[in-house]
């Protein structure tokens, strides 16, 4: 991946996700510390990157909830800004990555890339010889919407996909399932009605209220199996194939 200085075209409503969902990206990060490692207390002594950072928002949770430091990836100059005020060491581009990792994470990322292929084959160079790649993306294709369009998305992966595209760069599955079980009807509703990034479905508001009221039920339904069935989200855990 290239540094990039053009805007990141979500910005908005990536600031929106933030503020609205708050439940919902605690999980992302309690799904990638206790689906990685379940037997450590605290990740603390582990090399982290998230790839694709954007604000931080993540890392921020992960440091403060696991006392753990995560260095950050970003091509966005916008975004690289916001990392380094924060006080992350941020990178610009792949190649300026001297060093390899226990665990680097995205949220919501490869499917902002073209190649993500080509990514994946990066992000597994920089993976240390027991080190995990966790990825979160939006899930099924049929759910593609207006939303996916406004935010730059090139696609929505089925597990099949993302089985495929990690084996082929060298890398073994070693779980994959789906998240946010009532995600699914909502965003399949989303795209039935159409989004618009303020006031209506898919605006802050609605996130809000989605995050408060129904998000707890979607996790407890993801917990009791659901997860393997259907869900708005696929977070795969991979690592180096042996």
């Amino acid at each position: 991946m290239e540094n990039g200085s053009s805007p990141y075209s979500g910005i908005s409503e990536l600031a929106d996700a933030e503020q609205g969902l708050t439940k919902y990206y605690s999980n992302i990060v309690e799904l990638i510390i206790a689906g990685t490692y379940p037997n450590r207390n605290s990740p603390s002594e582990l090399s982290i990157l998230e790839f694709g950072a954007g604000t931080g928002f993540l890392s921020e949770l992960l440091q403060d909830t696991h006392s753990c430091k995560v260095e950050c990836l970003e091509i966005d100059q916008t975004l690289i800004g916001i990392l380094i005020a924060k006080g992350f060491e941020t990178y610009s581009c792949m190649e300026s990555i001297q060093k390899k990792y226990d665990l680097v994470f995205s949220s919501n990322v490869l499917e902002h890339i073209e190649n993500d292929t080509e990514a994946i084959t990066q992000l597994r160079k920089i993976l240390k010889p027991n080190g995990k790649l966790v990825t979160y993306v939006p899930a099924f294709p049929l759910l593609f919407s207006d939303l996916d369009r406004a935010v730059g998305h090139f696609r929505r992966y089925t597990k099949k996909d993302l089985n495929e595209k990690m084996s082929s760069c060298g890398l073994e599955v070693e779980k994959i399932h789906y998240v946010d079980s009532l995600g699914f009807p909502a965003s399949l509703l989303l795209r039935m009605m159409g989004y618009r990034s303020r006031g209506n479905i898919g605006g802050l508001t609605s996130m809000k209220i989605y995050d408060r009221y129904f998000f707890p039920l979607s996790r407890q339904l993801d917990r009791l199996g659901l997860k393997y069935l259907l869900g708005k989200n696929i977070i795969v855990y991979a690592s180096l194939r042996k």
